[in-house]
């Protein structure tokens, strides 16, 4: 039997497997990376609404988000690849390890935010 922790892990590791797909490389691969984002976004929000609405099918409903991501690859378009902000392979931390933000991927170029609101509404 899976704990509620091991479950929202998994949902919310099926959920950026969802939207976390490769940049495309040129303007004119962007049409065919939204029509591929917005089809897993989709699956994504309806899987997420069935867990909210009832979370004792979390599982169930994860697993079909995986099938149904597994039919709609992030193909069709040219992915961008830069050799200079390659990934990095990243052993997770332990989960629940003051390291696991540190272990978590950066974005070259985009720098964190803080998490408090400020005067403009954020």
């Amino acid at each position: 039997m899976t704990s509620e922790r091991e479950q929202l892990l998994d949902t919310l590791r099926a959920v950026q497997e969802a939207l976390d797909i490769p940049c495309p490389a040129t303007p004119s691969d962007l049409d065919a990376y939204r029509e591929v984002l917005e089809g897993r976004a989709l699956h994504t929000i309806l899987a997420l609404w069935h867990i909210l609405a009832c979370p004792a099918d979390a599982a169930r409903h994860t697993a079909y988000l995986r099938a149904r991501l597994a039919e709609c690859p992030p193909t069709g378009y040219a992915p961008y690849e830069a050799d200079e902000h390659a990934a990095r392979a990243v052993t997770p931390a332990a989960p629940g390890s003051s390291a696991d933000c540190e272990a978590a991927p950066h974005t070259p170029g985009r720098e964190a935010e803080p998490h408090t609101a400020t005067a403009k509404g954020r």
